[in-house]
């Protein structure tokens, strides 16, 4: 569940289905660089390393059919999300699952099993949406971990997802703080 608003008022709404476009992000993002790394991989792929050569790999390897159906996925999604902003002017809704990692736990997380699914849940579909976002610090953990959430704004409307973040960052001290190190 997300919160949109219209004007000054906010309510609860609920994202179009996106788990078959959740789904079709690595696909998609891994031909995209695949085509854009074509000159040097695999051709270099050692210079790569493992994460990387892995996600290039996999987008090498991908058919046609599969790219044409992740793709599909992605235009359904973007077509709901876009009949959303008929109605509404911008949403906030989470950034990640969970907390952010560390840097030391990213490694980890990416590779565990669904773990790139938990990472890009709440954002990979956005990715594919063609709306603007931007993500804004709401604070920490217990544990020092930061918080943070999104802003959501219909296709090109960056300047009221930029002028919203700005009062909100000036509304809150999020911003100014910083976890330790």
């Amino acid at each position: 569940m997300c919160c949109a608003a219209k004007g000054r008022k906010f309510l609860p709404i609920n994202l179009p289905p996106h788990d078959d476009v959740v789904d079709s992000w690595l696909p998609i993002c891994s031909a995209e660089a695949a085509l854009g790394h074509s000159e040097t991989y695999p051709s270099r792929a050692a210079e790569y390393g493992p994460v990387m050569g892995g996600l290039l790999e996999t987008g090498v390897a991908l058919s046609g059919a599969e790219y044409a159906q992740a793709t599909t996925h992605r235009r359904n999604f973007s077509g709901q999300l876009a009949k959303l902003f008929d109605e509404i002017d911008l949403i906030a809704a989470p950034s990640m699952v969970e907390p952010t990692p560390r840097l030391d736990g990213m490694d980890q997380l990416s590779s565990a099993p669904g773990g790139l699914e938990r990472l890009t849940r709440f954002t990979s579909p956005l990715d594919h949406s063609g709306s603007p976002t931007i993500s804004l610090p709401c604070g920490f953990t217990e544990a020092g971990t930061p918080l943070d959430f999104q802003l959501i704004g219909r296709h090109l409307d960056e300047g009221l997802l930029l002028r919203v973040g700005h009062a909100f960052e000036r509304a809150t001290v999020w911003n100014a703080r910083h976890p330790k190190v």
